[in-house]
């Protein structure tokens, strides 16, 4: 049904994610959450992959699916990845709230969230 093929999809990206084919596994990606975007993994990686290869918006929208998405495994990386996403896009603000998220979880991210949201103290004040 749609749930193997969305599941099969996902897992032929995830290949070519771990041969660090980002772009390549980007379409494939679009394709699983497409087929069923109650997965988050697949919107996860898209989310990352588009990031990698310099899509921010559709990265922003698909992290947010997935923090949308609420307690999964993959709910501290998006929002940290979501963070880095929106100072891609020189959206400072929405970026400290994500990192703020992070900052205050016993996630493996806490530490590097917590140097970027130093980090973009200085980008608020205008030190370097």
């Amino acid at each position: 049904g749609v749930e193997d093929e969305a599941g099969r999809r996902f897992r032929e990206a995830m290949e070519l994610y771990g041969k660090g084919d980002r772009a390549g596994a980007l379409p494939i990606l679009r394709e699983a959450v497409t087929l069923d975007p109650s997965v988050p993994g697949a919107s996860f990686y898209r989310g990352a992959c588009a990031l990698l290869v310099g899509e921010t918006g559709e990265a922003v929208e698909s992290l947010r699916h997935v923090v949308a998405l609420g307690e999964t495994p993959y709910l501290e990386e998006a929002r940290f990845y979501l963070a880095k996403a929106h100072l891609a896009r020189g959206d400072v603000a929405a970026a400290r709230s994500e990192l703020s998220r992070v900052a205050a979880t016993e996630s493996a991210r806490r530490a590097e969230a917590r140097q970027l949201l130093a980090r973009t103290d200085n980008l608020e004040t205008g030190k370097p």
